[in-house]
């Protein structure tokens, strides 16, 4: 999903990877096909921390911002916020992550 400047929701497309897995070469494949589409930049790219899905998009598009997933953020970053912290970001993850 791509979402512009603006804040319009845009599905560009649906790429079902080799039986495989995905690979980063996959990745690559991918992230040139949305540049050649009309991509022209891209800011932020939230990801699960697949390795080189980063550098397969920095191939296409050199300087953006790589977030990980809130669902996919590592247990011991969680554990590593003070209980007050926790209440206080608690109910904003449930929402982020589609869980309340």
């Amino acid at each position: 999903m791509d979402i512009n400047l603006e804040g319009e929701r845009d599905i560009l497309g649906l790429w079902v990877g080799p039986t495989g897995g995905e690979s980063p070469k996959f990745w690559l494949s991918v992230m040139t096909e949305r540049r050649n589409r009309g991509v022209a930049d891209v800011l932020m790219l939230c990801c699960d921390g697949l390795k080189g899905l980063p550098d397969a998009a920095r191939a296409a598009w050199p300087l953006f911002d790589v977030q990980l997933c809130v669902v996919h953020t590592p247990g011991p970053q969680q554990a590593a916020l003070r209980v007050k912290e926790t209440r206080r970001a608690g109910p904003g993850r449930r929402v982020m992550s589609g869980l309340s």
